[in-house]
């Protein structure tokens, strides 16, 4: 399900559950307790897909989420972002390169037109997870099938990881 949602209510966990080949991206404002956390199935919008169905797609899904977190007074120089999800979980479909793999590079991509870093990251692999996101972006963690939670790299180190 393709989805995003933002929240400010520092006692709230927000979930993301099956993360597969689609990517989760965090927004977490720096300094006001303010995150926008999305769902987004496929790498990117083409032109004649309807505006309702933007969020579907890791490019305009992210403008959107950004756009929120802009109404709220926090524009994107003042957001970093968590990168989840992108598994190779289908072998053998089409050529180049694996869905998984292409969510990742719009993400980045995205972030990066948008002057939002990437500071923390959970991406690849073959297994789908589960992210949590609590405190308002403060506390990330991601599972996977059958283990319990690890947090992901703390939020001013800038390192990625790659997942089993």
């Amino acid at each position: 399900m393709a989805t995003w949602m933002t929240s400010d209510a520092v006692a709230e966990t927000l979930r993301i559950v099956g993360l597969g080949s689609c990517v989760a991206v965090v927004l977490r404002a720096v300094r006001k307790p303010l995150v926008g956390v999305g769902h987004f199935m496929l790498p990117a919008r083409s032109q004649g897909v309807p505006e309702d169905d933007r969020d579907k797609f890791v490019d305009s899904g992210i403008v959107a989420m950004a756009e929120a977190l802009g109404a709220r007074g926090v524009p994107p120089a003042a957001l970093e972002a968590l990168v989840a999800g992108g598994a190779r979980m289908f072998r053998g479909f089409g050529g180049g390169p694996a869905i998984g793999i292409r969510n990742v590079a719009a993400a980045r991509e995205t972030l990066d037109l948008l002057g939002i870093a990437v500071v923390a990251g959970d991406v690849g692999g073959v297994s789908s997870r589960n992210l949590l996101v609590a405190h308002c972006g403060q506390a990330v963690s991601v599972a996977y099938p059958g283990q319990t939670g690890h947090p992901v790299v703390a939020w001013r180190d800038a390192a990625e990881t790659t997942s089993p």
